[in-house]
């Protein structure tokens, strides 16, 4: 598993910008990034040994004033050692909320078969209950991405005219931004044959453009 800043260099490489963030490596180095970027922030663990960091307890949001964050940082490097004594901890994250939107997932893993494979669907924690993905093999066009997303219940949401639904709460212009990152994790996947599994959630998608607030990339 790549740490945080080695998966944003990668990701940087192929024109995927993650959402902003700051490493903290102690309890007022937290402080001071979330009056940088500004409150309420989100502070999660950087650790490759916990990638899920829910699993851990080590996510907390919604922090909108210092004492909270300081709180925060303790809880969450307390509780990934306890979750798993032996993790390399690099830090704690801090970002800022993102702008609401649409929440997706793209992702990516490696089939003996096919190869490289891209994936597509809801995401957040929609990802749990709802089987709702598509599945592409890069490289590909924006077209091909635009139907990906056109086979799931985004189209509805982002209000693409190819998805049909009733239920429409944003412009087609998210659904270009969308399809361009499938098109780059697909150059990255095709290109890094070291990359074994690509998982950006969620991606919220915005009125106009998007905003990549996690990413997980192992490889082998």
């Amino acid at each position: 598993m790549l740490t945080w800043d080695e998966a944003e260099s990668l990701l940087a490489e192929y024109g995927i910008d993650l959402h902003e963030t700051r490493l903290a490596t102690d309890a007022d180095e937290a402080v001071a990034a979330a009056e940088a970027v500004g409150f309420p922030v989100v502070l999660k663990v950087d650790s490759p040994d916990v990638p899920h960091r829910t699993d851990a307890g080590a996510v907390r949001t919604d922090l909108s004033d210092p004492e909270a964050v300081r709180e925060a940082y303790r809880e969450i490097v307390a509780n990934t050692e306890a979750f798993a004594p032996d993790a390399r901890i690099e830090g704690v994250l801090v970002q800022p909320h993102a702008e609401e939107g649409v929440e997706a997932l793209v992702g990516a893993s490696r089939d003996p078969v096919f190869g490289p494979l891209v994936t597509v669907g809801s995401g957040g924690t929609a990802v749990e209950s709802l089987d709702d993905a598509a599945v592409r093999v890069p490289p590909f066009s924006e077209g091909d991405a635009r139907d990906a997303i056109a086979e799931t219940r985004l189209a509805a949401l982002l209000g693409d005219d190819r998805g049909g639904g009733d239920e429409q709460v944003s412009s087609d212009g998210d659904v270009a931004a969308l399809a361009a990152l499938l098109e780059r994790v697909g150059d990255l996947c095709t290109e890094v044959e070291t990359v074994a599994e690509l998982d950006l959630n969620p991606v919220v998608v915005h009125d106009e453009g998007i905003s990549v607030v996690d990413a997980l990339v192992r490889t082998e």
